[in-house]
């Protein structure tokens, strides 16, 4: 909910405008602001004190608005907040910040919004005395020029980041979840593909990928060509969009021509490799089980474990610099470097490496979007012997890494659903 840090780029109506009250400052900036497409709002609250404060940050005290002027040919509604439905009391340290998005739509569908000003007020609120109302901290606000910016291949993607990133981080629930991106019901245009297999893939239910592949199917596109232009954007690897072939796996795309399946098998990411060898199995060139097993185990151990290496030794560098740039390279490999990251750990290392890794390593084991994850979840749909072989060869791996342990649960999954 809080304190997101994104480091993505944006693209913005320009510098983020600031705004200081007292302890506290406010920082506005537009996110990928798309000529008839969505604006979304991301606001950052610093605190600058030196004492740590309690802040109460929730819905009901409306802590951030944000307002545009009236239009004559559309409105704006806000779609969602990022925070918990019950109240939140939280305490701040100097320098902590407080992030919050909000999406506004209804813009984009006949209108341009460039040169709107747009006014943010925000209200800081603490805990009062016992039975007193909560006391007003600090009161910020500002105006900021929005500049939208015509579409292209580089906004879309910049835009499409920023999107999934925040949609990512709301803590809310599934209903939210979806109402967070409604506006795109009402454009399901192919520009917007790109976008729709992003959200596809950072889906936390079964419910929340029915609804994705749904609205995927719906794109107003023939769905032979929507279906080639899916294998497209696989084979660029803007993103490994796992759950794409469950628009496949699902029948609701038309399967991809044979020279467009040879395409997928012949990616160099493994999982696409796989899940092609397996859910298309006719079609030429199909990979053995145990060939789709050693080129998983090479890209999580082998491929990577000397960069892993390097990047472990430059984690105790004496330079500042360096080792926290190797811990940001680490985080970036993700679950590419878990199984080196293991047997590192076994070894003597400084304390202070020991904890950067331990924490890296316990992040990846709780990702929800690791591509594993969400790999193994669509090959375990698929009814084959072939999956069934993959699963168990890859369960009883000796890979020190999340993968044995996913591929044992999709096959115990399996095995309830049979009974």
């Amino acid at each position: 909910m809080f304190g997101l840090g994104l480091s993505i780029a944006m693209v913005a109506a320009h510098w983020p405008a600031v705004n200081y009250d007292g302890d506290f400052s406010l920082r506005t900036s537009f996110l990928a602001t798309i000529d008839n497409g969505p604006v979304i709002v991301r606001n950052v609250l610093r605190y600058h004190g030196d004492k740590p404060v309690k802040v109460l940050w929730h819905r009901q005290f409306s802590n951030i608005g944000v307002h545009l002027p009236a239009h004559p040919l559309a409105g704006h509604k806000l779609v969602a907040i990022v925070g918990r439905l019950e109240p939140e009391e939280v305490e701040m340290g100097s320098e902590d910040c407080l992030v919050e998005y909000e999406c506004l739509h209804d813009w984009h569908v006949k209108s341009t919004l460039s040169g709107v000003r747009a006014r943010i007020d925000c209200n800081v609120y603490g805990p009062g005395a016992v039975r007193s109302p909560p006391k007003r901290l600090a009161s910020l606000g500002h105006s900021i020029t929005l500049l939208t910016f015509p579409k292209s291949s580089a906004t879309m993607s910049a835009f499409a980041s920023n999107f999934v990133s925040a949609y990512r981080d709301l803590n809310i629930s599934l209903p939210q979840r979806l109402n967070y991106s409604k506006w795109i019901d009402s454009l399901l245009d192919i520009e917007y593909l790109p976008l729709l297999l992003r959200l596809l893939d950072s889906s936390q239910s079964e419910e929340e990928i029915r609804t994705w592949i749904n609205r995927i199917a719906l794109t107003k596109c023939p769905k032979t060509v929507l279906s080639t232009l899916v294998v497209e954007l696989l084979r660029r690897q803007d993103q490994s969009s796992s759950y794409a072939f469950l628009l496949w796996f699902s029948n609701r795309l038309p399967l991809p021509n044979a020279d467009e399946i040879l395409t997928l098998k012949k990616s160099q990411n493994a999982w696409i490799q796989s899940m092609a060898s397996l859910g298309f199995p006719m079609a030429v060139d199909s990979k053995g089980v145990d060939d789709l097993c050693k080129l998983i185990e090479f890209s999580y151990v082998a491929r990577s474990r000397e960069q892993v290496l390097r990047l472990v030794k430059e984690a105790d560098a004496n330079s500042f610099v360096i080792r926290e740039r190797a811990t940001k390279e680490l985080r970036e490999l993700g679950e590419y470097a878990e199984a080196t990251l293991v047997s590192v750990l076994r070894t003597e290392l400084s304390e202070e490496v020991r904890v950067r890794l331990a924490k890296i390593l316990m992040e990846l084991r709780i990702d929800p979007h690791s591509e594993a994850r969400r790999a193994i979840r669509c090959i375990s749909t698929l009814e084959s012997s072939g999956a069934e072989d993959f699963l168990k060869k890859l369960s009883s791996s000796g890979m020190n890494n999340q993968v044995p342990r996913l591929a044992a649960a999709a096959i115990t999954e399996r095995e309830k659903k049979r009974k």
